[in-house]
């Protein structure tokens, strides 16, 4: 089945796009190095006045202690994330080890409206080191690792956040009801097993499926017209190969397959559901590799 995703919505699924993309064939889904994988606001959609609590999903191979900073995009019209970046208020930056942040929605401005459907962004930079005033490519901070050497864009994470204005009708996360292994509810915590053959060259394929009914919400727009939400499952391993990175909601299965060099590893896999009014939910699963 093609996927139809309408202009907000494919913005929405790059809110948290990186702007230090791998010189390798890794597929998107494979997650390799620091990533930051989605960002769950507990108000996807909120009132000014209202506090909001971001929390980020995010892997880092290499286990170490990150600096994250987030702050409001001053540049409000923008929707990339290099942009936004670039736009922030250093003096109103929060920096520190916490990958969540709460933040109030501010008034709009003198002159200006915040009607329904209006939506800020929040900068959230993932740094594996420490964070202090600089430039890097127009961002205000510099990324130092731990020798104090200054990290390039692609060595750190750079994403955005998208909260909308509440109208009439407030969204919510969307719910992960359950994940199934070949066809078999695979609860939290249970680790599964995926074979090779002896020579390592056939791996057996596993089919995967999310299930999240009443994911797709119900809503009125800003000219009182009913819409009905457009929701995606996305797939993340940090190894093995998917056979669809991505699926609309109700078809939200796929195949997953390990490779030979992942022998020997216990694997972790993500399930990301995403509505396109800023909703997300995630849960994690691992596979051993013998």
């Amino acid at each position: 089945m093609k996927l139809k995703l309408s202009i907000r919505f494919m913005l929405a699924l790059n809110a948290l796009a990186c702007h230090g993309c791998s010189d390798d064939f890794d597929p998107a889904s494979r997650v390799v190095s620091l990533r930051v994988l989605a960002v769950q606001a507990d108000h996807p959609t909120a009132a000014p006045g209202e506090e909001v609590k971001l929390t980020a999903l995010y892997y880092d191979p290499a286990d170490r202690a990150l600096t994250w900073a987030f702050g409001l995009c001053t540049d409000r019209t923008s929707s990339a994330a290099l942009a936004c970046a670039q736009s922030l208020d250093l003096a109103a930056m929060s920096v520190g080890p916490a990958a969540s942040y709460a933040l109030t929605i501010p008034a709009p401005e003198p002159g200006a409206s915040s009607a329904a459907g209006d939506s800020l962004g929040v900068a959230v930079i993932a740094c594996p080191g420490s964070l202090v005033p600089g430039d890097t490519a127009g961002i205000p901070v510099v990324c130092l690792d731990g020798a104090g050497r200054k990290l390039a864009l692609n060595d750190f994470e750079v994403g955005m956040k998208r909260i909308f204005i509440r109208g009439r009708d407030e969204n919510h996360n969307p719910q992960i009801e359950m994940v199934l292994w070949d066809g078999e509810r695979w609860p939290e915590g249970e680790l599964r097993e995926a074979r090779c053959d002896s020579d390592g060259r056939r791996c057996r394929k596993h089919r995967l499926e999310v299930r999240a009914p009443g994911a797709e919400e119900s809503a009125t727009d800003v000219d009182g017209r009913g819409i009905r939400e457009q929701v995606v499952a996305q797939f993340y391993a940090t190894g093995g190969t998917f056979e669809d990175e991505v699926r609309v909601i109700d078809e939200a299965d796929t195949t997953w397959q390990p490779r030979a060099e992942d022998r020997g590893q216990t694997l972790r896999l993500w399930f990301v559901v995403r509505d396109d009014r800023g909703g997300v939910t995630w849960t994690e699963r691992q596979v051993h590799v013998p």
